[in-house]
């Protein structure tokens, strides 16, 4: 472990100048201290299928106790990135009862230190009502296709009614045009129905 990780994960703030312009003057200020546990966690997943209890001795080499506030804060922060009695090890659980993740990591059954696995985002729900091809819209509307125009040209023209609403003080009941179209409360001056050709051609029948 590096001897000078607490430096590296604490900055405490560049000192800068600032200019006020209602004062004309400079003045010295610093930035916010910030936390920069990268190093730490780079550290503890490289001793991964090791035994934690060297990993901790290791640490406890450099950091005995919680002797002065650099120690402190270092041992804060593997405890917050270690949990040694899990609830659950397949998936690991925290003590608290919340799943844990990366880059956490955690003490299995037989005292080895395990990385938590990546949390999987859900899949995007595809809009089957909605499809784009060459810069153009369709959106399906109550069964029936419609071509929108160039998604761009429509941006703007939405854009440029909400501006108008906003002059006299009112809010869109939509927050997008493709919502606002689907309730038939406004739609684009492109807006047209598409012929059998067209549905055939872009495999929407």
């Amino acid at each position: 472990m590096r001897e000078d990780i607490h430096h590296l994960l604490v900055d405490a703030g560049r000192a800068r100048w600032t200019y006020k312009e209602k004062r004309g003057k400079r003045k010295k200020s610093k930035s916010p201290q910030r936390d920069h546990i990268t190093p730490l966690i780079r550290f503890l997943h490289s001793r991964t299928g090791q035994p934690w209890s060297k990993v901790h001795g290791e640490i406890s080499s450099r950091y005995r106790g919680r002797r002065n506030l650099h120690s402190n804060h270092v041992w804060d922060h593997v405890w917050g990135l270690v949990e040694e009695k899990p609830l659950s090890y397949d998936p690991p659980y925290h003590s608290n009862g919340y799943p844990l993740f990366y880059p956490n990591l955690y003490v299995d059954q037989h005292g080895i230190l395990r990385s938590a696995p990546r949390y999987k985002y859900p899949p995007k729900k595809q809009d089957s009502d909605l499809f784009r091809r060459d810069g153009k819209v369709y959106l399906r509307i109550e069964g029936i296709w419609y071509c929108m125009g160039q998604e761009e040209e429509v941006e703007r023209e939405w854009r440029g009614h909400c501006y108008r609403l906003s002059i006299f003080r009112l809010r869109p009941r939509h927050q997008t045009w493709i919502e606002a179209a689907r309730a038939k409360v406004w739609s684009p001056r492109s807006k047209r129905q598409l012929s059998k050709k067209e549905l055939k051609a872009l495999n929407l029948r």
